[in-house]
């Protein structure tokens, strides 16, 4: 993420806005890791923007100025690194931000029975209680933690 990060505030610096690191991590409180939104609300300490909504939407999102793309793999490959470090593989919050249409319980077997996935995270803040309640019921048919 911190790549990332440096990425994002020097595309804000060339727009004119100064966003440092530093500005990031004094607006982030306690979190143990930073994004976006952490971003978002240094912008808004700093006065360029007046809320994390006008961030997001005018510089922070996809296709917006100071967008940075996450760097990722595929999720049969991160579980195989996972697994050949000597780590436990878990999907963390599976279903949030309406990622149940690609990691679908279908998906998620197939992860499980092919790659031997170990886990997936049930209680998440972008989860509600029904979907709570099918990952864990999925964790419990597929033997996951």
């Amino acid at each position: 993420r911190a790549g990332r990060l440096d990425a994002i505030c020097q595309r804000l610096s060339d727009a004119g806005m100064t966003v440092t690191i530093d500005d990031v991590h004094r607006t982030s409180g306690s979190a143990s890791s930073l994004g976006r939104p952490h971003v978002a609300d240094a912008m808004v300490a700093k006065g360029y923007v007046e809320d994390r909504d006008e961030a997001f939407r005018d510089w922070l999102s996809d296709g917006k100025p100071a967008y940075v793309p996450r760097r990722s793999v595929a999720l049969e490959e991160g579980i195989d690194l996972i697994h050949n470090a000597g780590g436990v593989a878990v999907l963390a919050h599976p279903w949030g931000r309406g990622a149940q249409q690609d990691l679908t319980p279908q998906v998620i077997a197939s992860l499980s029975a092919y790659h031997q996935l170990d886990g997936i995270e049930v209680e998440h803040q972008d989860h509600d209680q029904v979907a709570r309640r099918m990952l864990f019921d999925l964790g419990g048919r597929l033997g996951l933690v």
